[in-house]
């Protein structure tokens, strides 16, 4: 009995040992237990850390990667506008060749046109100095021939003179007046002719010219004319600016423009008149001489100027009277122009450089 109760005394020491040693290994493996569980714990957090550290890098390489995606792209337009550039280049380079070369050709066509140009200006300067000796000989020719035909031309009006004044037969009278008509014509033709050639041969020698004195002056000369019988003269210059001008050229002017106007008037008929009028300024003399006679029809206004042309009609004339008033008048660095229509009457408007010095 005793043997039972000390196993049974055995046992219970024996089983409280194993109870406390349990409770030792359940206590350590308790805290065993909590320290891998802080361990896990610690651990998880640290691997949380580490996957929140590796989506945050995720993320910033996606979008380091769409930026170099969006840098590549960018690379790849400019790459695509650099390869357009470049072929434009390409192109541009192409034509500035091709251009050049076209350069070339015309550069030598053209160096090969001034050579024919320079071959054709010295040629043309050998024919202006021969054509300008030949015009220069045929005017003084003109001027001697001219000049000479005058003497004969005067002995026989003086000749003519004499039989008029020693023959009273009518007939003899009459065939002495037409061939006086006829001398003083030619006369007159050859006059003009030395007009022209002394216009061209003789520089302009300016002076003082009064206006008004020798405008009437030229029309007392010629109102002689049977034509001018009848026709009233007005003179009206307003000369607060004196003229200066070539005094010969200019009365030529005027003769030839009176004469005209006289030759061509209405006949007969009352209230005829030729007026001329003007004014002038530092610069200018602006002058008009007009007439109420027959006129000149629009179509006629640019040839009348021309040499040896005759108006159509009766009215006889040499036909270079107011060629050589144009020709005067623009060597005076002026211009004329004609108003002027059938019927109604002529208007000359002149502008003539002041030559003041």
């Amino acid at each position: 009995m005793y043997s039972n109760l000390y196993n049974s005394k055995s046992i219970r020491h024996i089983i409280n040992t194993v109870s406390c040693l349990n409770q030792t290994i359940l206590s350590k493996l308790d805290m065993e237990i909590q320290k891998k569980s802080d361990e896990l714990i610690i651990s998880k957090k640290e691997f949380a850390m580490q996957n929140e550290e590796k989506e945050k890098r995720n993320v910033e390489l996606i979008i380091a990667n769409k930026k170099i995606d969006f840098k590549n792209r960018e690379r790849d337009i400019r790459t695509a506008e650099l390869n357009i550039a470049n072929r434009k280049l390409a192109f541009q380079n192409e034509e500035k060749e091709t251009r050049a070369a076209e350069l070339m050709i015309a550069n030598k066509e053209l160096a090969f046109q001034n050579k024919e140009k320079e071959n054709r200006a010295a040629e043309l300067i050998i024919a202006n100095m021969e054509l300008t000796k030949t015009n220069s000989e045929l005017d003084r020719f003109v001027y001697s021939v001219s000049h000479d035909l005058r003497a004969p031309l005067t002995s026989i009006l003086g000749l003519l003179s004499f039989i008029e004044g020693e023959s009273k037969e009518a007939d003899t009278l009459e065939h002495a007046n037409m061939i006086r008509s006829r001398i003083i014509r030619l006369d007159g033709f050859i006059k003009k002719i030395l007009s022209y050639s002394q216009n061209n041969r003789t520089d302009i020698d300016v002076e003082f010219i009064p206006l008004q004195k020798t405008i009437e002056e030229t029309y007392e000369m010629l109102r002689s004319i049977k034509d001018a019988e009848g026709i009233h003269f007005e003179v009206i210059i307003n000369e607060e600016q004196s003229f200066y001008s070539d005094l010969q050229r200019f009365t030529t002017v005027i003769e030839n423009l009176i004469s005209n106007a006289i030759k061509y008037h209405k006949k007969p008929q009352t209230g005829r008149y030729i007026k001329v009028t003007g004014n002038t300024t530092r610069e200018h003399l602006h002058l008009k001489v007009e007439d109420n006679g027959i006129g000149i029809a629009q179509e006629f206004h640019d040839k009348i100027f021309e040499m040896f042309y005759h108006l159509p009609g009766k009215q006889s004339g040499t036909g270079i009277g107011l060629y050589i008033v144009k020709e005067i008048i623009e060597k005076l660095d002026g211009s004329i122009r004609v108003r002027s229509e059938a019927g109604t009457g002529t208007s000359f408007e002149i502008t003539i450089k002041n030559t003041i010095t």
